[in-house]
C-alpha cells in the first residue's frame, strides 16, 4: 500500500521559505512530495494573475481507482455518488500557484 499525504494547509505554507516564482514554487513542491505532485491543468488567469494548477494525491491508490472511474465515464471530472466512487474525490487536492510564486492549497478535491 503506498504512502498517503496529509493536505497541505494554509498554515504549512507560511511556514515555507520566500519563493520568487511559479517554478521555483513548483521545484520545492515536488522536492517534498515528488511523484505525487502532479501537473492539473493548463495554465489560467485570475484576477489579472496567471494560476498553474497542481494536485497532491493524497491516497494514491483512491486516485488511481478515481482516475479508472474517470475513463471509464468517457473522462468525467463529475463524480456521483455511490458504493463504488467513496472516498474517490477526496483522494486528491487541489494546489493552485501563481506566476509570483504564491503557493495557494484549496480545500477538497479536483473532481
Amino acid at each position: 500500500m503506498a504512502q498517503n499525504n496529509l493536505p497541505l494547509t494554509k498554515e504549512e505554507v507560511q511556514k515555507y521559505p520566500d519563493i520568487a516564482n511559479h517554478m521555483d514554487a513548483a521545484t520545492y513542491l515536488k522536492e517534498i512530495y515528488g511523484e505525487d505532485f502532479v501537473v492539473f491543468r493548463e495554465p489560467f488567469t485570475q484576477e489579472k494573475r496567471l494560476v498553474y494548477s497542481y494536485l497532491l494525491i493524497l491516497d494514491r491508490d483512491k486516485y488511481k481507482q478515481l482516475q479508472e472511474y474517470s475513463r471509464k465515464h468517457g473522462g468525467t471530472s463529475i463524480v456521483k455518488p455511490s458504493p463504488e466512487t467513496k472516498g474517490l474525490t477526496s483522494s486528491n487536492q487541489t494546489i493552485y500557484i501563481y506566476d509570483d510564486g504564491e503557493i495557494l492549497p484549496v480545500s477538497g478535491s479536483a473532481y
